[in-house]
């Protein structure tokens, strides 16, 4: 109790409404901008909230669709030979936008936008915040590691989703001190039976177990080893389907192409279905099981989704999805990173409906007690104001 009225009272610290502007690189609509609109809708009657957008894309329907300002300035391309002197101009503008912004202070969500955006605002005077969402390569003087240690000088705080980010960002030369963890949180969904039979109904799985996943398939999500994994399971059992509900990201749509292309080389067409992208919390209640294919999840925002609709997760045992997941309990980890591994716990589970019941109930207990958008809320709002105030003095 004493601990909830000191948090108050630190919220209540600010002298009116502060400016905080959050800056998002990307355009699509994923875990790490629901996010972000969560957050910015917990922390406006606090603050107030106006969002850097780089990119023009479906993101600013959900701005508009939430009421929350936004500024678009367009950010350089991937990286080509120009890219530098793109960037200085670039930097040139957001300098100037910042200075003229009365800002009190810049939240970047995600390494790009810090990237883009930490030297601006530090010459403009305004301090920073990184939410990290990204566990950093392990290699020795990698790219994100380099970049991740350089970028650290030139922000206040930062936040990781996860133990396993502030452990690889502690690796790659950041210090402690300027880190801590603060969990992505969520409001509670309610499963709807009327949507699981639809989507079932829909795509032909009639009573076949059915273990899906969603979401953009990039390259590390592991889509390519779940195709192997179905390919096992289906050879020793013909009453199980994967349903996946998801598309190539923008840039990459032939990835997309290789991986239907690999499924149907496999003899997997009615097996694996691929069901193109759609609102993911609509496809979640169609499955028994949800499988996390990533090899090194940095924490999983569907992960949350899928417990909070009952339908347990089966993932590997690496990155932050233990920190979400306990084995048997209210989930299911598996150890050995290979499709030989998960489709085997695949199958174990599916010959085990009282644990799939069990853990599923526990599952959505787990994320209405421990990972709320409340909570993180309170928890960030915390430390803007600190930073805020360390400004002052």
């Amino acid at each position: 109790m004493m601990k909830q009225k000191k948090q108050r009272a630190i919220m209540k610290k600010a002298s009116g409404k502060k400016k905080v502007i959050f800056a998002e690189y990307f355009s699509f609509v994923g875990g790490g901008q629901a996010v972000l609109i969560n957050l910015i809708k917990g922390l406006r009657k606090e603050y107030e909230a106006e969002v850097l957008l780089m990119q023009e894309g479906p993101f600013e329907k959900l701005l508009k669709d939430n009421r929350i300002k936004y500024t678009v300035l367009r950010a350089p391309e991937k990286p080509r030979y120009r890219y530098f002197f793109k960037y200085f101009r670039f930097a040139k503008t957001a300098h100037e936008y910042l200075k003229k912004s009365g800002a009190s202070l810049l939240y970047g969500n995600g390494f790009l936008s810090v990237k883009l955006l930490a030297l601006p605002a530090f010459f403009a005077g305004i301090p920073v915040i990184w939410h990290k969402h990204i566990i950093v390569n392990k290699k020795p003087l990698s790219y994100f590691g380099l970049n991740a240690a350089f970028l650290s000088m030139f922000v206040r705080r930062i936040i990781c989703v996860s133990g396993a980010v502030m452990r690889s960002m502690k690796n790659a030369g950041v210090k402690s001190g300027k880190m801590t963890v603060i969990h992505n949180g969520m409001d509670p969904l309610t499963p709807s039976k009327a949507q699981r039979e639809k989507i079932r109904k829909k795509y032909s799985i009639g009573n076949h177990f059915t273990a899906g996943t969603v979401g953009f398939f990039r390259r590390n999500k592991g889509i390519e080893m779940l195709i192997d994994a179905a390919e096992i399971a289906a050879n020793k059992s013909n009453k199980i389907k994967f349903l996946i509900a998801g598309k190539g990201e923008q840039g990459d749509e032939e990835y997309e192409k290789y991986l239907r292309k690999k499924a149907a080389d496999k003899g997997l067409k009615d097996t694996f279905i691929f069901a193109g992208y759609g609102d993911r919390k609509l496809f979640i209640p169609a499955f028994d099981l949800f499988v996390l294919p990533s090899p090194a999840e940095p924490f999983g925002m569907v992960t949350l989704e899928a417990s909070s609709l009952k339908v347990p997760v089966v993932a590997f045992n690496t990155g932050g999805t233990p920190e979400i997941i306990k084995d048997k309990i209210n989930g299911y980890l598996v150890n050995e990173v290979s499709a030989e591994a998960l489709a085997e716990k695949i199958l174990e589970i599916m010959n085990d409906k009282k644990s799939l019941i069990k853990n599923g109930t526990a599952a959505a207990k787990n994320v209405k007690e421990n990972f709320t958008v409340k909570a993180q809320v309170e928890k960030t709002a915390m430390l803007i104001q600190g930073v805020i105030d360390e400004r002052k003095s």
